[in-house]
């Protein structure tokens, strides 16, 4: 990935995954769309032209060297995954292959992009994460794809919304808890009587709970670095990124 352009657009992912394993996400810069979307938008959803969107696609497969089109999902906050080598409904909220030259994909502007990867290099997977996602179990979901091999999985947290800024109400607690009272440290309570959630701490306890000690983080928050990434908390209608996983070639 040489040309500056193509820096200012993609952010590759830094982990000890097999080298043949490409993974990253996508900036808001390089594309064409027109505020607010502004500009690399790649979702099709959100009222945005459409000939802007497919060409920021398009430009994004030429400047990546994309090995085939991205398997692009119609997210519903669900817990289904499906395989990117038989997508006959695209509903869902994860992706995962097998296949060499598939490229999982999924979009946020604020929830959680999770990609995973097995030890040998010959497994992937994309996972959108909110809250609902996470209550229906989308992560537990992702991980029964794996088998036996949770232990040794290279899973990579992308940027969301961080804790300071993401504010709910005791709806959103409530449910989460209900999964796992030990979510409450995920949770803390603000001067209007709110609460503030650690979506990262719930995925990363999920994780971990499951096996998972391979974990890295981002660490950068999509509401508070407006210069980099979309926010839907922060401004409403606007575009989204994409987190992309995929065996680029044969180990």
């Amino acid at each position: 990935m040489a040309n500056s352009q193509n820096k200012h657009s993609w952010i590759p992912v830094v982990w000890d995954a097999p080298v043949w394993i490409k993974a990253g996400i996508t900036t808001r810069h390089g594309g064409r769309s027109l505020p607010p979307f502004n500009s690399l938008n790649l979702a099709t959803h959100i009222g945005d032209d459409s000939d802007a969107v497919i060409w920021n696609r398009t430009h994004l497969s030429t400047l990546l060297r994309l090995p085939s089109e991205p398997a692009w999902l119609n997210q519903i906050h669900g817990n289904k995954i499906v395989c990117a080598a038989s997508m006959n409904n695209n509903t869902a909220d994860g992706v995962y292959s097998k296949q060499t030259g598939l490229v999982c994909t999924v979009m946020t502007a604020d929830c959680v992009p999770v990609l995973l990867c097995n030890q040998a290099g010959t497994m992937v997977a994309a996972v959108h994460v909110g809250w609902k996602g996470f209550c229906a179990e989308i992560i537990n979901n992702a991980l029964k794809l794996f088998s036996d091999e949770v232990a040794s999985l290279h899973v990579w947290i992308g940027p969301h919304i961080s804790k300071n800024n993401y504010e709910v109400g005791d709806d959103v607690r409530n449910t989460c808890l209900a999964t796992d009272q030990n979510l409450i440290h995920a949770f803390s309570k603000n001067p209007r009587g709110r609460w503030q959630a650690d979506l990262e701490l719930m995925v990363r306890y999920t994780l971990q709970l499951r096996g998972v000690s391979n974990i890295v983080s981002a660490n950068q928050c999509t509401y508070t670095e407006s210069d980099i990434f979309y926010s839907y908390r922060r401004d409403g209608q606007t575009g989204r990124m994409a987190s992309m996983i995929w065996i680029d070639r044969q180990p």
